[in-house]
């Protein structure tokens, strides 16, 4: 059974609990299915992506009450795949390994807890089932530089096909994706903005799954004969952005342009850190509203609502004590159209209380950790800025989560977490079948060059 959403969010629809399937996409999931279990393991993510880029969530089949959208499919597949042939062999419990499955464990807790009936249970089961499911594909099949090459060049290509049917819809008005069900067949308008979706529940969650990779895209100008499928990436990725019409995805575009950037200022990057924090400070006791109101001004589109973001992260310090101990059911009471809890951060102390909330945060601080300490012990400067890729793409992800949730779609939670778990490659050889690469742990650092 699906548990019924109080915390409202992106991505909530009502096709929960209602088997839902389309020929074709019948037809896609097989060969998904198929793929996964018998391609080779360097491409054993591919078909999971596909469906995630391509097939709308509400194809879905229900099973005793139970409900499995295709991608929830893909990942018993590919979990079934991974024992049979003991991909995971190789594979050591990193510190990230143990607050994911922490931050996973207490979350449910909280949540099953606070709403106490036997299907909060089965929803929160479900939802675990997702992120841990997903954040062990990531593991075992993206282990290596070449490995996550090879994914971005996937993600480069599929967004040229992407960008294309967003092209399509943004001329005609008409979302080609809605023979699958789910999405409606007309595009939204917004001031006179067409807000273009494709496949996805909100043309917000469409924006964030695209900009998600588009830092690891462009790291592939740095890869032998990567050029072309970085710069078409980037530009496909950029108009899928631009089709959107929404704040969020854009503000993620910019913050992948800025954090990329600083590449260049990368020997002083702890005097940045010091430095954003004391600005923050800083503008937090001259300015009459609190340093959170400068969200309110982050509106790059005409209707977006900057201002409902900052009365929630407003709503959400000010009512703390509701919140704090296992989440609280709902936050309509907390003021005008607040129920929507659009802001992952606001949503993981909600949903779980402050214990979840820090453990997300320990997840992005471990992540970028092992970022910084890929960097150090680069061999080439191409594995340093790849490195540096990711963790572009994760604090992009950070930026976005100001105006977006994605834990409860696990669509979009394919790409956050496994850029958590590229945070864990090693450029060397992986000690899994079919991973490649020189071994380059030890080699001396480049990162300062």
């Amino acid at each position: 059974m699906q548990e019924p959403k109080t915390l409202e969010g992106f991505g909530s629809n009502t096709f929960d609990n209602l088997t839902t399937l389309h020929p074709l996409g019948v037809l896609v999931l097989a060969l998904g299915i198929i793929g996964t279990l018998i391609v080779k393991r360097r491409y054993a993510w591919l078909p999971l992506l596909l469906i995630a880029c391509f097939v709308s969530t509400s194809q879905r089949v229900v099973i005793v009450t139970l409900d499995f959208n295709f991608v929830r499919l893909m990942i018993a597949a590919a979990t079934l795949r991974i024992i049979q042939r003991r991909e995971f062999s190789g594979l050591r419990i990193t510190t990230l390994d143990k607050l994911i499955t922490v931050w996973v464990i207490v979350n449910a807790l909280a949540y099953v807890l606070r709403v106490g009936t036997f299907s909060s249970l089965v929803f929160k089961l479900g939802m675990s089932y997702d992120s841990l499911g997903l954040y062990l594909l990531g593991r075992t099949w993206l282990r290596s530089g070449e490995d996550l090459r090879r994914f971005a060049r996937a993600a480069g290509i599929l967004a040229c096909i992407s960008g294309a049917a967003f092209a399509i819809e943004w001329s005609t008005g008409r979302n080609i994706f809605s023979i699958f069900g789910g999405v409606s067949e007309f595009t939204q308008i917004r001031q006179e903005r067409l807000r273009c979706q494709g496949p996805f529940s909100h043309p917000i969650l469409a924006g964030a799954f695209w900009l998600s990779p588009l830092a690891l895209v462009l790291a592939l100008a740095w890869s032998p004969r990567g050029k072309p499928i970085a710069i078409a990436g980037a530009l496909s990725i950029s108009a899928i952005t631009f089709f959107c019409s929404s704040s969020t995805p854009l503000l993620g575009w910019i913050a992948t342009a800025g954090f990329a950037s600083l590449w260049l200022l990368r020997k002083r990057a702890a005097i940045l850190r010091i430095g954003t924090v004391c600005t923050l400070v800083a503008l937090h006791l001259i300015m009459e509203a609190p340093v959170w109101h400068l969200i309110a001004r982050a509106s790059v589109v005409g209707g977006s609502t900057g201002y409902h973001r900052f009365k929630l992260v407003d709503a959400f310090i000010n009512n703390w004590s509701e919140w704090f101990l296992v989440g609280v059911s709902s936050t309509a009471h907390w003021g005008w159209y607040l129920f929507d809890v659009a802001n992952q951060f606001v949503m993981e102390g909600t949903d779980g209380g402050i214990l979840t909330l820090v453990l997300f945060l320990l997840i992005l601080h471990r992540a970028f950790a092992n970022i910084g300490r890929r960097i150090r012990r680069a061999r080439t400067k191409q594995h340093a800025i790849e490195a540096w890729a990711i963790g572009t793409a994760i604090a992009a992800q950070c930026v976005m989560f100001i105006g977006v949730t994605i834990t409860q779609t696990n669509t979009n939670m394919v790409m956050f977490v496994w850029l958590l778990a590229a945070s864990e490659a090693k450029w060397g050889r992986a000690r899994g079948k079919g991973s490649g690469g020189p071994d380059d742990l030890h080699a001396p650092a480049i990162a300062n060059s």
